[in-house]
């Protein structure tokens, strides 16, 4: 998709022309086809303009992604992504398994799973899997969330913790995230208040917690990784293994 920072692409895309028109094409996956005909009414879901058998032609958007943009973009994608998961489970897809199966030492990510694992599932909602700065698009004023073939059902929250908890890893830069870390609370308030304002029985409490919980599986993802292909002394995975730590004070201290 146009996942474009600054003047670098970040994978790359398939920019075709028609009736002098661009547009990103990209072959869609059956359960984003249906996501694309159930969701009608999120303006903020990049929908394919074409659509012929799975292959897809997206509206190419010239401004890119938001990342290292401004806040109020960032605040705009919590806000419409709690209003996806207020939805529901509006699609039948399989629901994910919390599960490491990898031993990780000197790191708890068995009791982070036990924790995911306690949610009750009558909780979990449709969710985007990778929502990470870089699907999303600014358009204008507005943003549009792209690349949905990750989607998933599980707990709401796992969607913010991956985006605030996401380590900018293209030309990493490991001294400060992708976004100004300083948002980070408010961010999260911002999509604790949007989820309590479309039900009134959300609990606030519980949902930041969630949000925790939603960080540290995010970062077990790399250092589950590291350990496997045996790379525990670089930098990107002890950035990872510190960032899981604070995150789980935080948590423990909720």
């Amino acid at each position: 998709m146009a996942l474009i920072v600054g003047d670098q692409n970040y994978e790359k895309i398939d920019l075709v022309e028609i009736e002098g028109k661009k547009y990103i094409k990209k072959e869609v996956s059956e359960k984003e086809k249906d996501l694309y005909e159930s969701s009608k009414e999120f303006e903020f879901i990049l929908k394919p303009e074409k659509l012929v058998g799975n292959v897809a032609f997206f509206e190419y958007l010239s401004e890119g992604n938001i990342l290292n943009k401004d806040k109020k973009y960032f605040a705009k994608a919590v806000e419409e992504i709690a209003k996806f998961h207020n939805k529901g489970r509006f699609l039948k897809l399989e629901q994910t398994n919390y599960e490491i199966k990898t031993e990780i030492p000197h790191v708890e990510a068995s009791w982070v799973t036990e924790q995911i694992n306690k949610i009750d599932d009558r909780k979990f909602c449709l969710c985007h899997g990778d929502l990470i700065a870089l699907n999303i698009l600014k358009d204008g004023d507005d943003v549009k969330i792209i690349d949905w073939e990750n989607m998933e059902i599980g707990f709401a929250e796992s969607d913010i913790g991956r985006l605030l908890g996401d380590l900018y890893y293209v030309n990493p830069s490991f001294d400060h995230r992708y976004y100004n870390f300083t948002w980070h609370n408010e961010l999260i308030e911002i999509y604790l208040a949007k989820r309590r304002e479309l039900n009134n029985l959300y609990d606030i409490d519980e949902g930041r917690k969630r949000i925790y919980l939603g960080e540290l599986w995010n970062y077990l993802g790399p250092i589950e990784m590291g350990v496997k292909n045996k790379q525990t002394e670089t930098e990107w995975f002890r950035k990872n293994v510190e960032a899981f730590e604070i995150t789980l004070k935080k948590y423990r201290n909720t």
